[in-house]
């Protein structure tokens, strides 16, 4: 197997501000729905966020 240092380091980045963003959706639909995010909710949010970024850098 060979790694690109560059090419991983790109995807860091972009894992960044997708989370970024997806975390700014959860704040705007709390705002709008009036719920509040539980702790185990951003936790998992953040776990489905992770993997399928895992996935879709593979």
């Amino acid at each position: 197997m060979n790694f690109n240092v560059p090419a991983i380091l790109t995807f860091v980045v972009i894992y960044l501000v997708l989370t970024t963003e997806t975390t700014g959706t959860w704040f705007a639909m709390s705002a709008v729905t009036g719920e509040k995010i539980s702790k185990k909710q951003w936790n998992m949010g953040i776990i489905g966020e992770g993997l399928s970024c895992l996935i879709s850098a593979c």
